[in-house]
């Protein structure tokens, strides 16, 4: 399997046991070194609904969360099914062990399976910074994922530790306390940062929820937890004991940790584009999504993300992109294959949308598979119900 990290595939070599998923890389001598230790509690798998990625795999935990890829789809639906087995047994004995029922797991609508024992929330929003972020790999994102500014050379990518989302410098330049990182402070986003300040709030307005302080800030700005019954402080690598739970942590001292840049001013110009572009996400429940290559000219083909939504099709430069590039309403227009080769490309990957008094286009899949999917799509779209 491969660990998708934010530039690129690794190979890693993964081990499943009854308790844990252990992820190792090979070094000389053809032996292994422990890169991280996972626990199954509160872990989740997640398949991306995209086509594109029909090889990869969510692991999402309270420690770690990563992206896997299988080099088959059968290779990424057995480690799948392999996993939320060893998840839902793993539930099954620690509520045997425990003396307290278990209701085993559940799958949401993406078919992904959550373990019951993580610390999930009925509202998202209290969801951030307890679960590790999966962060969305910088090749899948051509602009910050808040203000759509284009990344550069200079314009440097930066991740959210709260959501994993890329965001350009001024729109992550502030700090709040995670829980999954024992509330050590580290760099969020502004949306993240917002509702973190707004849980942390609410948290201290009942007064009744948090114990009487017993924490203090070193000279390095981390968080102490001293012992109720020694006078000597713990200290876990700038945070709090693993076992020390939310509600014994003073909020004030929380609230403390926050840190608002006052860097607010944009740093690049924005372009005015039509609001229609960032009404719909790259990553959008959709009709169909996924990469083709459109003719420009002679010869001259051009890679975009294309996503169908609500009979309108978007094209994004990547991915992950949160403003289309272009928005084409399809109703009216005529969808077909093309009977000839184009640029010494096999008709059998080629299809051509056409529309009178329209300049037509021609498009270019990655296999025939794709695009009869994508011509089918197209056709539901051209035609009102």
């Amino acid at each position: 399997m491969y660990k998708l990290s934010r530039k690129e595939l690794q190979p890693r070599r993964f081990l499943l046991c009854s308790d844990c998923l252990i992820y190792m890389t090979m070094v000389q001598g053809g032996a292994y070194r422990i890169n991280r230790e996972i626990p199954l509690t509160g872990m989740r798998i997640v398949k991306p609904h995209q086509d594109d990625f029909e090889k990869e795999l969510q692991i999402i935990s309270s420690t770690r969360s990563f992206t896997l890829s299988a080099n088959k789809v059968a290779e990424r639906e057995e480690w799948y099914n392999l996993l939320c087995k060893a998840i839902e047994e793993h539930a099954k004995r620690r509520g045997t062990f425990t003396g307290k029922e278990q209701k085993g797991s559940k799958r949401d609508s993406n078919n992904s399976l959550t373990s019951q024992s993580s610390t999930e929330s009925s509202s998202p929003g209290t969801t951030i910074g307890e679960m590790a972020p999966v962060w969305i790999s910088d090749d899948r994102v051509t602009m910050c994922q808040i203000c759509t500014a284009k990344f550069s050379v200079t314009f440097r990518r930066h991740h959210c530790r709260g959501c994993g989302k890329v965001c350009c410098e001024v729109c992550s330049a502030d700090k709040a306390p995670l829980k999954y990182l024992k509330w050590r402070k580290a760099r969020v986003c502004l949306l993240c940062f917002d509702e973190l300040m707004k849980i942390m709030t609410i948290k201290r307005e009942r007064k009744n929820t948090v114990c009487e302080p017993l924490e203090e800030i070193d000279e390095k700005g981390f968080i102490v937890v001293s012992n109720r019954n020694s006078d000597v402080p713990q200290e876990n690598g700038g945070g709090l004991s693993p076992s020390t739970p939310c509600e014994e942590i003073d909020v004030e001292i929380l609230m403390n940790q926050f840190e608002r840049s006052g860097i607010r001013a944009s740093a690049r110009k924005q372009k005015i584009v039509a609001k229609v572009l960032k009404e719909v996400s790259a990553d959008s429940e959709s009709t169909l999504s996924g990469y083709l290559q459109v003719r420009k000219s002679k010869n001259n083909w051009k890679r975009h993300w294309y996503v169908i939504k609500d009979m309108v099709l978007y094209s994004y430069a990547a991915s992950q992109d949160v403003q289309a590039l272009q928005s084409l309403p399809l109703l009216g227009w005529t969808v077909s294959g093309l009977k000839n080769s184009v640029d010494g490309c096999s008709k059998t990957l080629l299809f051509e949308v056409k529309h009178p008094g329209q300049p037509s286009m021609v498009f270019r899949a990655e296999s025939t598979q794709q695009r009869d999917r994508w011509i089918k799509a197209m056709e539901l779209a051209v035609v009102l119900d």
